[in-house]
């Protein structure tokens, strides 16, 4: 099996704090995102609020806080290629996807990271 390689380490890399918006609705996701944005650097757009209000909730995170990273918790399995595509054109900074991918789905993922 092959290993993962990363290619954009950083020296000297910070940790950096992430809330999970697990949210139905964009508004209390908003309302909570507001709140904890001066003490965090990441914000999830959570899978049931993906899933309850569409990708629009990740370009609405980031409209609302430019200066955050974005994170769409897709947890992607399946269409890697065309979730990662929906997530980047949303303006994710960073998407999820599960472990125990298929290597072809890994390899549409780099695909699409490339075109970005």
């Amino acid at each position: 099996m092959m290993g993962l390689v990363q290619t954009h380490k950083k020296e000297k890399q910070k940790p950096r704090l992430q809330v999970a918006l697990d949210f139905e609705t964009l508004d209390d996701a908003l309302a909570i995102s507001r709140e904890v944005a001066p003490f965090i650097d990441i914000l999830e757009a959570g899978t049931p609020l993906i899933k309850s209000e569409g990708v629009r909730a990740i370009q609405t995170l980031k409209d609302a806080h430019p200066d955050k990273l974005v994170c769409a918790d897709l947890k992607t399995v399946d269409a890697g290629y065309l979730e990662v595509k929906m997530a980047a054109k949303a303006k994710a900074d960073i998407v999820t996807v599960l472990a125990d991918l298929f290597k072809n789905r890994f390899n549409s993922i780099e695909l699409y990271e490339g075109g970005r």
